[in-house]
């Protein structure tokens, strides 16, 4: 029960932290929204296009996490999986400090 209180409030803190950075395509809620947004995109074959390029990389590192989680789940076991998502989550945390405009 620890650790899905503990999941719990990493999802809630997930959602939250997105608001005041106002990175609107990556949700963390639900995936789709986001799925959603990039096929209505007007500009999705654009080649600068930056918020589908977000929304690309949120769809895609949200279906490999579930295959890397089940796959470590199963082989490893649950302790190792909630280890490796906390360091994930860190790295997360320190890529979007690190987030900067590059398109005009």
């Amino acid at each position: 029960m620890g650790s899905i209180a503990l999941l719990a409030f990493s999802s809630g803190a997930q959602v939250a932290s997105m608001r005041p950075m106002r990175i609107q395509e990556i949700t963390t809620a639900m995936a789709t929204a986001a799925w959603v947004d990039f096929v209505i995109d007007p500009k999705l074959l654009a080649t600068c296009n930056r918020s589908r390029d977000r929304r690309v990389l949120f769809l895609l590192t949200l279906i490999a996490g579930s295959f890397v989680g089940a796959f470590m789940y199963k082989i490893v076991g649950s302790a190792d999986t909630l280890v490796l998502s906390a360091a994930v989550k860190l790295l997360v945390t320190f890529t979007l400090l690190l987030n900067r405009e590059r398109c005009q």
